[in-house]
């Protein structure tokens, strides 16, 4: 068991580095999550254990193993190191002006679009004060847990649970696409049914060697294709449609550029292959600091515009 200590014997920062290994379950994931190297986190709990008397982690040349009594601590120690960041925040919330570091993730397909980066752009001109550091990755994140202020997500925060709340901030829709140099080599599908034997680009979030096409209203029609080439990317998707690499699945607001430029058909417009919306999302209960309730406010206020998605 883990025995009394005065209050000055532990420090808050070894602490903290003890409970991030936990978490990620590494010496390497603790050390990326606070940005230093994994000496010094190695170093840090080292100390730890000095100053409690008792091993916390069991260590091997692959991996580390919490002891009982470091799954005590850590279970007592976490939810108390989670409410004090939130205190500091609320203290360093106090001045009106937004300040601080502002932390956001959002998918790789958003996060790579010009409109993103110009809507960041445009909330530092009005925001100088806050640093902006943003995550691109498909995961989805234990926002709490690792410490982001906010995520964009392509579905209601019910979606899944996790205790989020948020805001609607675009609604989206998918078509199909194709180049007119793929139309011109392999024929114009005129009719859904003909779109048997193209070969189809898409997402992996898709279905293989299919499509499901929406009507208006929301019947569906489901389409035999051959599934030839399949990635994590919309924007890699629009560009195998753009050399003419077969019919592909892309959201409108990523696809429409293209269509502008004459690189891009669309095939079947009243029907969609996909519908659905983008939030911005944030942990339930948690106290907004200023910048986080000014970022909120920023892409809401502009996310009518659709240049910002492309």
């Amino acid at each position: 068991m883990v025995a009394l200590m005065q209050p000055a014997s532990v420090n808050l920062v070894d602490l903290d580095a003890f409970v991030r290994v936990v978490e990620t379950g590494s010496l390497t994931g603790a050390a990326e999550q606070l940005g230093v190297p994994k000496s010094t986190v190695s170093r840090r709990v080292a100390r730890l254990e000095d100053a409690l008397g008792l091993p916390l982690l069991t260590r091997s040349a692959r991996s580390v193993t919490v002891t009982e009594d470091g799954l005590r601590l850590h279970a007592r120690s976490a939810p108390a190191l989670r409410q004090l960041a939130e205190v500091e925040r609320e203290l360093d919330d106090r001045a009106e002006t937004p300040t601080g570091v502002l932390r956001l993730t959002t998918p790789q397909d958003l996060g790579h679009s010009t409109g993103f980066a110009r809507l960041l752009t445009e909330f530092r001109e009005r925001f100088p004060e806050v640093i902006v550091e943003v995550e691109l990755t498909n995961r989805v994140l234990d926002l709490a847990a690792e410490g982001f202020d906010l995520a964009l997500r392509p579905n209601a925060p019910s979606v899944g649970g996790g205790g989020l709340v948020g805001r609607r901030i675009a609604t989206h829709g998918a078509g199909l696409y194709a180049s007119p140099e793929y139309l011109a080599r392999r024929g114009r599908p005129e009719l859904p049914g003909s779109l048997a034997g193209h070969d189809l680009v898409h997402h992996r979030v898709l279905p293989r060697d299919r499509v499901v096409l929406r009507r208006d209203d929301d019947t569906e029609v489901e389409l035999a294709a051959k599934s030839v080439m399949i990635c994590n990317d919309f924007w890699l998707v629009a560009a195998a449609a753009v050399q003419g690499g077969g019919v592909a699945v892309i959201p409108e607001m990523m696809a429409e550029p293209h269509v502008e430029r004459g690189e891009l058909e669309r095939l079947f417009p009243a029907l969609s292959a996909m519908r659905g919306s983008l939030w911005v999302v944030w942990p339930e209960g948690r106290h907004l600091a200023p910048r986080v309730r000014a970022f909120v406010d920023h892409i809401v206020d502009r996310s009518g515009r659709p240049e910002l998605w492309r």
